[in-house]
């Protein structure tokens, strides 16, 4: 079916990740604090999802992104926080791109590359790799 649309920034990279099967979500970095951190939930977090209003908790041994003020960004990219979404008024961004194990370092390499051109086509702007896996 059809993708709704939601504004420049999440469509544009929705078209990458279906073009690449990479997950890809974003963040507003005017509302959160770096450094963002990659790690295992203990299960005493807890967040309030996109589109939300009450705050949930999230499962003990998850993955997940956290901000530099210990607030949960997203559980993997799946399920986003909704104090860090993207609206027509974020300027800067933070994208999050992931793939797996299975996929080479040269596939990584393009996904990337497609994402930052896809993002400034529909966007504007400037971009830079931040970090990217080894």
């Amino acid at each position: 079916g059809d993708l709704p649309r939601i504004n420049n920034l999440v469509d544009a990279y929705n078209l990458v990740s279906i073009r690449t099967w990479y997950s890809i979500g974003a963040h507003d970095l005017d509302r959160m604090c770096t450094p963002v951190e990659l790690r295992l939930f203990r299960g005493d977090e807890s967040f309030t999802p996109l589109g939300r209003s009450e705050e949930k908790t999230v499962n003990a041994g998850e993955f997940g992104y956290v901000d530099g003020k210990n607030r949960v960004l997203c559980r993997l990219d799946v399920v986003q926080a909704d104090f860090s979404k993207v609206t027509d008024e974020t300027e800067n961004a933070l994208l999050i791109i992931e793939g797996t194990t299975a996929c080479s370092p040269e596939s990584h390499e393009s996904v990337f590359s497609e994402a930052i051109a896809t993002v400034r086509r529909y966007c504007g702007g400037e971009a830079q790799t931040v970090a990217f896996p080894a």
